[in-house]
């Protein structure tokens, strides 16, 4: 809930944007340009939010969890993302 009510607001603050809240399982990376993580789920090596082989170079990753690298942080680097918690 709380995810859709900041994609909501992106929306109304950015009109020419387009934010969207996914389910994990629903999740493509097809036209994205930015990506924000607000879950634990980053945290984890063994099991990341995301499909690390969807994770293109220069893709923008945003893990809101931590103020240290985390493993989604690493991950995405290694794929030639830029990405910052």
């Amino acid at each position: 809930q709380r995810a859709r009510v900041l994609a909501k607001w992106l929306d109304e603050a950015r009109p020419r944007s387009r934010a969207r809240a996914v389910a994990r399982e629903r999740l493509k990376l097809d036209g994205v340009e930015l990506l924000v993580n607000a879950t634990t789920l980053g945290m984890s090596p063994e099991a990341p939010p995301v499909d690390v082989r969807t994770l293109k170079p220069g893709l923008l990753v945003y893990d809101l969890i931590a103020h240290r690298p985390t493993p989604l942080i690493r991950l995405a680097r290694r794929r030639g993302c830029l990405a910052a918690g």
